[in-house]
């Protein structure tokens, strides 16, 4: 039970995460860092992948973990911790989709209320919490993905921003006759 007791101490940190979003520190809950969660993930799914495998494998004999996993208390444990762990992120699931839904409901309406280039000093985005969601360099590929009709504006990056963009927001990428569709 030790490791376990450990254990639900992280996770109790975990399922308490969305709460930093109250302060405006440093570290805080961000739906645009999900590509660092997503890489994370991955690991994690890597992990699970093999831990199936030699669970099916003639390995699990060999590795002392799963031989302990044999028995049925052991195996219940295990079990009520992989249901308290699936418990204990849903909390910053639902907050990071929610605050992401939120920071394309208004980018979609800020392209939609007006045409050609929007300066992004001048739109909802520039202002708190959406500025801490804002990848400069996607904001015209987002305009352009959220428009509803081929006259609706784009989102100019800062003026300060200088990095690589996919195109000048003056000159859109021709998608053809893609729109966003409620």
């Amino acid at each position: 039970m030790k490791p376990y007791r450990w254990a639900i101490l992280a996770l109790a940190v975990l399922a308490l995460s969305p709460l930093l979003a109250l302060s405006d520190t440093l570290v805080r809950p961000l739906a645009k860092s999900q590509y660092v969660a997503r890489t994370a993930a991955g690991l994690v799914v890597a992990a699970i992948v093999v831990f199936i495998w030699v669970q099916g494998s003639r390995l699990r004999e060999k590795v002392p973990a799963f031989l302990v996993l044999g028995d049925p208390q052991a195996a219940r444990r295990f079990l009520g911790f992989a249901v308290v762990m699936l418990a204990a992120v849903l909390p910053s699931d639902v907050y990071l989709t929610q605050n992401w839904i939120s920071y394309l409901d208004i980018m979609r309406s800020t392209v939609r209320g007006r045409d050609g280039v929007i300066a992004f000093e001048t739109s909802p985005l520039a202002k708190h919490p959406y500025d801490l969601l804002v990848e400069a360099w996607i904001l015209p590929s987002q305009s352009l993905a959220l428009r509803a009709k081929r006259g609706d504006g784009i989102i100019a990056p800062p003026k300060d921003f200088g990095a690589w963009q996919p195109f000048p927001p003056n000159e859109p990428y021709p998608l053809g006759h893609f729109v966003w569709r409620d």
